[in-house]
């Protein structure tokens, strides 16, 4: 950044940060009447409490529930104290032991874990077959049910089974949809409150480096190529899709993905580019004509021709193993396959 001298407040234009009058909130906080219902205690005695307690070097004991297991002092590291342990172990009697024990908040897209835990149910040992559904439903299309998939993973918590579930089948008939050779992509993006760009709304998308690498049918894979935008104030996104389009535009092998990142942020971008002056931007049609075809919208009902394939739906519809603890994260999926492949690890 280079400061130019004799810069005053006006010459910066329209202030980014704006005072707003809030004493409209302050006093319905004030008087209790920001809840939906009658609270435990009146603001002003909670506000002495809290004062009281704070003065005195005193804790304030809060009821536990499956929020807890959110809670930022969860003392990963055994050398520091766990307000999570501290709580449980008063108010609920835990051990040391009660903590390892797999809970339902582990349940993968299980909605039901506040029921569960007013009933008392919060480790899966403990779970039943209708807790997750009256009915668990079979695969449908061939791939893994919501209940389906939670309830194997429950299984296989009380079973103590930690072998891994891969529907074979319904991977060979995936993968024989694949044209090769395959490419892979990853994004790194920003979202940021103060645009750096003039122009911009605030959380405006910019796309600003990717990773392309190859695996050919015989097995090589290759780091094919890159983008990363390096100079100053140059806006990124439309040379970031340029290059992608020319790195995926060799061949028609088929493009993987992990979740939904690339393909919003593509989707994003498409839309920067309809705002666009074409004069400015003299290849806008190319690249959105691009990004329609590499892409889907579920709001548009439309899929791409070539639409990315997303590798973390295909773990979702066809693989399982207890190690994810439930997680489709991609830091969780690949330890675990790791762990489980010899042929992996030598080759790695």
């Amino acid at each position: 950044v280079e400061l130019a001298t004799g810069v005053t407040t006006s010459d910066l234009g329209t202030q980014i940060l704006t005072a707003i009058n809030v004493d409209d909130i302050a006093l319905k906080i004030m008087n209790d009447q920001d809840q939906k219902g009658e609270p435990e205690m009146p603001f002003e005695e909670k506000i002495n409490l809290w004062s009281e307690k704070y003065a005195n070097d005193e804790k304030i004991f809060t009821p536990v529930g499956v929020h807890c297991f959110g809670c930022e002092f969860q003392g990963n590291d055994p050398t520091k104290l766990s307000g999570l342990k501290e709580c449980w172990k008063e108010k609920k009697g835990w051990a040391d032991s009660d903590f390892e024990k797999p809970r339902t908040t582990e349940i993968w897209n299980f909605r039901g874990k506040k029921k569960l835990f007013k009933e008392g149910i919060i480790f899966i040992e403990n779970v039943q077959m209708h807790d997750i559904g009256d009915k668990i439903e079979p695969k449908i299309n061939g791939k893994f049910s919501t209940k389906e998939r939670q309830w194997m993973q429950v299984d296989k918590i009380q079973t103590k089974d930690d072998s891994f579930y891969l529907d074979k089948d319904g991977m060979k008939d995936e993968m024989a949809t694949f044209v090769y050779p395959l490419h892979f992509i990853d994004f790194e993006t920003s979202m940021v409150a103060i645009p750096f760009y003039k122009g911009q709304h605030p959380y405006e998308q910019i796309a600003f480096q990717f990773s392309h690498h190859i695996m050919y049918e015989d097995g090589k894979i290759e780091h094919k190529g890159e983008f990363i935008e390096t100079n100053k104030g140059v806006f990124p996104n439309f040379n970031f899709v340029r290059a992608l389009m020319n790195e995926l535009s060799q061949d028609n092998g088929t493009i993987f993905r992990f979740a939904a990142h690339e393909n919003t942020v593509l989707n994003q971008v498409y839309a920067q580019l309809e705002e666009a002056d074409s004069a400015l931007v003299s290849d806008k049609q190319e690249l959105m004509s691009f990004i329609l075809s590499i892409t889907n919208s579920k709001s548009e009902k439309r899929v791409g021709e070539r639409d990315m394939v997303d590798m973390c739906q295909m773990v979702k519809d066809f693989f399982y193993d207890p190690r994810t603890k439930g997680s489709n994260s991609i830091k969780a999926v690949l330890p675990a396959i790791l762990s489980r492949s010899a042929y992996i690890q030598e080759k790695y």
